[in-house]
């Protein structure tokens, strides 16, 4: 089961080059056997480090990079972000041992297109780029139960239009990482008011706090940004 509604079609164009980032000798080699066996892809290049990574995506230009979120025992936030920066259609699927809501959330504000954790079945690697390739975002079943992903049911899991455009407006900034300060900064009102706001915006998604808030909110940006939604 996907981490985010909504099933691709199982048929992938092959073949889809990829650039595996990873500095774990049985990692590179479990990874490269299951994508070889499934016959979709193309193994471009195994990268250990950020720099050899850079370089071989700008040599190879592939379709996709599966990143260790660790490399070398160091957190590879900046290269995620680099990498979204130089190669803007690359598809990152980050594969951590980190399940922190903050780390996914850290990863996925700066590029990565997918998280997966260590700790799902290695042959869920294929459904998450099964994702990836149709433009859809994903989270593996360990990082949504993690980070508590709610879905309302019916209407409510796309009733993104009963909000007003002043709601959308605070919602989408909220899914986007912008404290509640932020936002009344630039859209030039006072702090109860935003809050004002919010409590409006929970109360038409039955969330209970602003914790849940948060979560349904950055939920929904990942997911529009395969999906189109703006």
């Amino acid at each position: 089961m996907s981490g985010i509604p909504g099933q691709p079609s199982k048929t992938l164009r092959p073949p889809y080059r990829v650039v595996i980032v990873d500095d774990h000798p049985l990692v590179l080699w479990g990874l490269t056997s299951l994508l070889q066996k499934a016959g979709n892809f193309e193994i471009c290049a195994h990268a250990e480090n950020p720099e050899q990574a850079m370089a071989l995506i700008g040599k190879f230009q592939p379709d996709i990079s599966i990143l260790d979120l660790s490399l070398k025992g160091k957190i590879a936030i900046d290269l995620i972000k680099d990498l979204r920066h130089m190669f803007p259609t690359l598809k990152i699927l980050v594969l951590s041992v980190y399940l922190e809501p903050s780390m996914v959330k850290q990863a996925i504000q700066v590029g990565a297109s997918g998280y997966f954790s260590k700790e799902d079945p290695t042959d869920l690697i294929l459904e998450a780029l099964a994702h990836l390739c149709h433009g859809i975002p994903y989270l593996s079943p360990a990082i949504a139960k993690r980070i508590g992903k709610i879905e309302p049911s019916g209407n409510e899991r796309l009733g993104i239009e009963k909000l007003s455009a002043r709601e959308f407006q605070i919602f989408k900034a909220i899914g986007e990482g912008v404290s509640l300060k932020e936002i009344a900064h630039e859209a030039g009102l006072s702090p109860k008011t935003v809050e004002t706001y919010c409590q409006k915006i929970k109360n038409k998604f039955h969330l209970r706090d602003g914790r849940e808030l948060s979560r349904f909110a950055t939920l929904w940006y990942w997911k529009s940004q395969g999906s189109g939604i703006s």
